[in-house]
């Protein structure tokens, strides 16, 4: 029966799966940490060459920070936005700065005004200001550089549910629909195996059954090339807000395996 043929094949998909996931979120992500501790130590002689970036976000332990620009050349952040988080994980504090400038080992904030924030997230009180402040931030200019955007792929994704709610917390719109797509996507990798393989079931068992010459390692191949595909570009749809975030790494999974279990109960 169809059960019967498809059960073996099923169960191996799922396990290489879950391989796959715990490779994912117990080898993978510690050798990237490494990987970028390494980046560091190497980055020093070229740091002054690279590009100024744009729309900055790093997250630590206990901030999260925001600039509109990043320029290596002068080590200095403008338009920065920095939320404080405390041990329980609430926003304490919210420092505003004009830029911040990293020199003699301290980063020194420019126009500084900080806010002191309540559970709910709302400001309490009249703001601080300062003309100048020294930010505690422990991060050099190269480890904001190449760290800026890694929380996603050094992170599990345990640490991602809890970011993501930190930056529900802080209205942190776009950056948020960045880390839900980016959440999903690493959910989803590790099962494209068995959503690959249900798509493709009823397709390889009518091969087989009229025993055509169109081999199966072809018909793997066409395939793997569109899931692959199929899945980027919805990717790139959901960054680009055509459809919502959350949805964006399921298009390709869901469509095959809605295809393949239409094709398996049409062929029964």
């Amino acid at each position: 029966s169809i059960l019967h043929l498809s059960f073996p094949i099923l169960f191996f998909s799922l396990f290489i799966s879950f391989v796959s996931l715990f490779a994912q979120e117990r080898i993978l992500t510690s050798s990237q940490k490494r990987i970028e501790d390494i980046r560091i130590q190497f980055i020093k002689k070229d740091f002054a060459k690279a590009h100024e970036e744009k729309r900055l976000y790093f997250a630590t332990p206990n901030k999260v920070l925001f600039a509109e620009t990043f320029s290596p050349k002068t080590a200095t952040l403008t338009n920065v936005k920095i939320f404080h988080k405390n041990d329980s994980e609430y926003i304490t504090k919210q420092t505003f700065a004009l830029s911040i400038s990293y020199t003699q080992g301290a980063w020194e904030g420019k126009d500084v005004m900080e806010y002191a924030i309540d559970e709910e997230g709302a400001f309490i009180g009249a703001p601080f200001r300062w003309d100048k402040k020294v930010i505690e931030l422990d991060q050099s200019p190269q480890e904001l550089l190449v760290r800026k955007n890694l929380l996603a792929s050094t992170s599990s994704l345990k640490n991602l549910r809890q970011e993501i709610k930190r930056l529900r917390k802080i209205h942190a719109s776009k950056e948020l629909d960045k880390l839900i797509i980016k959440y999903n996507q690493r959910l989803s990798t590790p099962f494209s195996h068995i959503f690959l393989i249900v798509g493709i079931l009823p397709l390889a068992l009518e091969i087989k059954k009229r025993k055509t010459s169109f081999s199966a390692l072809a018909l793997g191949f066409i395939f793997g090339l569109f899931y692959y595909c199929f899945d980027q570009f919805s990717i790139v749809l959901g960054g680009s807000d055509f459809i919502i975030p959350i949805l964006s790494a399921w298009v390709a999974p869901l469509f095959f395996v809605t295809v393949g279990l239409t094709g398996l109960v049409l062929i029964r």
